[in-house]
Formats: C-alpha cells, structure tokens, sequence
C-alpha cells in the first residue's frame, strides 16, 4: 500500500518539526541575520514600494520580527494575516511595531488588532521547509494557499535554514498547493523558473 501525498505530509512535518527544534539558537540567529540582509538587499534590486505580508511567527518559528521592525521604520507597508475563526478565511492587515497583538481563538499565533486590511506585493510564507522546485511544506492548513489561489500576482518568498531546505527529496505537492518563487537560505538565493 503506498502513502498518499497527505500522508507523506504529515510525517514530514513530524520529523522537520524535530529537526527544527534541534538546531542551536546560535545557528538560527545567525541564518536570520543573514537571511534579513540578503532579503533587504533583494529589496532594494526590485527598486519598488512592495506592501509585504510576513507572518508573526510562534515558538521555534523563522524569526520575522527584526524584518519587520526595520521595514516599517523605514516605510515600508507591512502586513500580518487573520484568520476567520468560522470561515478559516486568511486577509492580511496593516502592522506597526507599535501594534496591539491579539491571540486568534481558534489558532496558535497572534494578530495585529486592526481593521486596515491590505493585499500584498510579497508574502513571506511560514513553512517547515520547502525544496529545490519551490513546493512548501507548511502546517497543513492550507491558509496561504487558498489566499494565494485568488490572489495569483503576489510574489511567494520562502525563508529556509539552509540545514532544513531539502535538497535531495522533493517535497510532496497536491493540486491546490501553491509554489514559491524565490527562496532565501543564509547560504543561497533560490530563484524558481
């Protein structure tokens, strides 16, 4: 019997989370720092006011706060996703460092208490890890990938550690996933045809 596309989801995220979880707090602060540079300075190559939606992350997650912060200091329109607790429907809405958070009732993370909802140029997609094709494995939600399928113009950035990118394995894709477009390790800039 062979595993379906799901099932083979599912236990990879179980052993990414594991693998996550075991990476040093040194190493991940330093791909961050590293990662937040190379994504400033990809940035600035674009020469375009992008509106940017990031994800505020929770527990071990990829650290966009820093990105964040520098952003809107220096101007730029930053955005944080909610979600519908009925519906599970994900918009995105206008942060400031100065930004009342609130936990949302039915998920894990926080969001900006606003009512200014915005449509981003760029998204900074959560995942665990994605591969070499750009396929992303997140938290099996699928939240970005619904607002991506009617939001199909918008630029997906993936921020990987590079000792969680996968290399040599591609990572198992369903029709109503959606890919990333360019992808920034500490080590590389991966950008999919």
């Amino acid at each position: 019997m062979t595993n379906t596309s799901s099932e083979q989801k599912s236990l990879l995220r179980t052993i990414c989370k594991r693998d996550r979880q075991n990476l040093s707090h040194a190493y991940k602060k330093k791909a961050e720092a590293l990662i937040h540079a190379k994504f400033l300075l990809y940035l600035k190559s674009t020469n375009y006011n992008h509106t940017i939606g990031f994800y505020y992350p929770t527990r071990d997650e990829f650290d966009t706060i820093p990105l964040l912060e520098t952003l809107s200091n220096q101007g730029t329109k930053c955005l944080l996703p909610k979600v519908e607790p009925e519906s599970m429907e994900m918009d995105f809405y206008e942060w400031s460092p100065n930004s009342k958070m609130i936990k949302n009732s039915s998920l894990v993370f926080l969001e900006p208490y606003s009512n200014k909802k915005g449509i981003p140029t760029i998204i900074i997609a959560p995942l665990l890890t994605c591969d070499l094709s750009g396929n992303r494995l997140g938290y099996g939600k699928g939240l970005y990938d619904q607002y991506l399928v009617s939001h199909n113009n918008i630029i997906k950035i993936a921020f990987c550690y590079e000792k969680l990118l996968s290399k040599d394995t591609t990572i198992p894709s369903e029709e109503h996933d959606q890919r990333i477009d360019v992808i920034f390790t500490e080590n590389q800039t991966i950008y999919i045809s």
